[in-house]
């Protein structure tokens, strides 16, 4: 998945056509690709129709993904988002919400998938140092 901007600019698409064909102001598709604004589910759904694909929509609204992140500057990034968020309308608000909650499974997930690549690597080294063991016994 791409951000919005990335996606509209590799499809060749200007903010002006963009807002033309989905019935947005200009200046509403810049504030989007700017952060400035964090749009509505009907708003992200008109877009995605556009594209007919998903957006990523956590880093169109200045939540990069998590994969190019440590943990560190990922809690550090949601608490500058989360401060943010009180100056959001209310359903802003609930949309901002409910992608930082995606956001989070996210996290989360990544966390479970990397606790299990090292315990692989554990038991990988593990076996290899038995395996070398035995060998050396033999001999």
């Amino acid at each position: 998945m791409k951000d919005l901007k990335t996606l509209r600019l590799t499809r060749g698409i200007t903010q002006k056509q963009l807002a033309s064909k989905t019935e947005l102001t200009e200046t509403t598709i810049n504030n989007i690709e700017t952060h400035k604004t964090i749009p509505q589910s009907d708003v992200r759904k008109r877009i995605e129709i556009v594209f007919a694909e998903k957006i990523d929509w956590l880093s169109t609204c200045g939540l990069k993904p998590v994969r190019e992140k440590s943990w560190e500057s990922a809690e550090q990034e949601l608490r500058k988002a989360l401060l943010n968020v009180s100056g959001l309308e209310a359903e802003q608000q609930k949309s901002f919400l409910l992608m930082v909650n995606e956001y989070l499974k996210t996290l989360v997930s990544l966390m479970v998938e990397e606790k299990q690549e090292k315990e692989k690597i554990n038991i990988s080294n593990n076996e290899n140092d038995v395996k070398k063991r035995r060998r050396t016994n033999n001999n």
